[in-house]
C-alpha cells in the first residue's frame, strides 16, 4: 500500500513547494491518478513529476546568480 500512496503524496509535496514560492504548480496530488493507468500512465506520471521538479530547481538555481 505504500507505493500507490506515494504516487499521490509526491506531486502534492511538489505543489506545496511551488505554492511556498508563490508560483503556480504544474502538478497536484491528483497527478497520481495517472499512475493508475497501466503502462502509459506510469510513464506520464514520471515525466510530469520529474519535469516539475527539474523546472522548480532550475528556477531556484538561477534566482541566486547575478546577471541572469
Amino acid at each position: 500500500m505504500l507505493a500507490p500512496v506515494t504516487m499521490f503524496l509526491l506531486p502534492g509535496e511538489i505543489e506545496q513547494m511551488y505554492k511556498a514560492d508563490g508560483k503556480q504548480s504544474p502538478v497536484s496530488a491528483m497527478t497520481g491518478i495517472w499512475f493508475l493507468l497501466p503502462l502509459i500512465g506510469n510513464i506520464v506520471w514520471y515525466l510530469k513529476v520529474q519535469r516539475a521538479l527539474n523546472d522548480y530547481w532550475t528556477a531556484r538555481g538561477t534566482e541566486n546568480k547575478p546577471g541572469l
